[in-house]
């Protein structure tokens, strides 16, 4: 929310910023360009937690931040095994990101559970794919403040007959995780396989969406959305009720590859 900034000096972006997100896609806005890449993302199976922090359901390969022996790992759950660091390039990235964490987002109804909307209509939830720029920067904290610090891959989560096998892996997980602070171990879990036709996308320079909403982030938006059933979704009222979420920002460009 706008008031954000004025809780606290260094969160002045969340009021003044030029680039906040999340944003409404208007599709007659829209600008092709051709230059545009496919987007990779390394496609091994990784381990990790799922916890509620009260603002989303976060997955992380535990503190996954780059050292000279790789990504470190520290978590209560000794049984974690230190999973293969996990890239994200190509599309409108000109640098190669590692993987940080998935952030899945609910609504209180199923009307308005997505951070992003399409021509002012919500989506009944929305996952984001977090990566940190580690060709120039040690970790995502360190990213988060800087010039092309972060990578988000947005997908808008729809209810359907049929639910896409990777998220149903993370919902079923996420019900037994009601309050916040709760986590939960996945021991398998793919990303290649969650995610749809990584050719087709829309793309703009935006923020965190969360304090300090700095303008460090490329966003982008999957053009197909991923599936879950009603039932295997989002029918949790406690876990609805303590989710906050940011409204709407703007920003002025934003181009898409088909």
């Amino acid at each position: 929310p706008d008031f954000w900034g004025l809780l606290n000096p260094e969160w002045s972006l969340c009021t003044k910023g030029r680039r906040q997100s999340p944003i409404d896609i208007k599709p007659q806005s829209l600008l092709y360009d051709p230059i545009l890449r496919p987007i990779h993302i390394d496609n091994h199976k990784i381990q990790g937690i799922l916890e509620n922090n009260g603002h989303s359901v976060v997955f992380r390969m535990v503190d996954n931040e780059l050292s000279n022996d790789g990504p470190k790992v520290s978590h209560h759950n000794s049984s974690i095994r230190r999973s293969k660091i996990m890239q994200i390039s190509g599309g409108p990235l000109s640098y190669s990101y590692t993987f940080d964490s998935i952030q899945l987002h609910y609504g209180r109804t199923d009307s308005s559970g997505s951070e992003h909307t399409l021509d002012g209509i919500s989506f009944p939830a929305e996952l984001q794919i977090i990566g940190y720029n580690s060709d120039l920067y040690r970790n995502t904290s360190e990213a988060s403040r800087k010039t092309n610090g972060l990578a988000a891959i947005a997908l808008l989560i729809q209810i359907s007959d049929e639910s896409n096998k990777e998220l149903k892996i993370l919902t079923d997980n996420a019900h037994k995780i009601k309050y916040t602070g709760q986590s939960v171990s996945i021991d398998s879990f793919s990303i290649s396989e969650l995610v749809p036709d990584l050719n087709y996308y829309l793309t703009y320079e935006g923020s965190m969406t969360i304090p300090q909403c700095s303008e460090t982030v490329t966003w982008i938006i999957l053009n197909k959305p991923i599936s879950i059933t009603r039932a295997q979704g989002f029918q949790c009222p406690t876990f609805r009720k303590n989710m906050h979420y940011r409204g709407i920002g703007f920003t002025n460009v934003y181009k898409w590859k088909s």
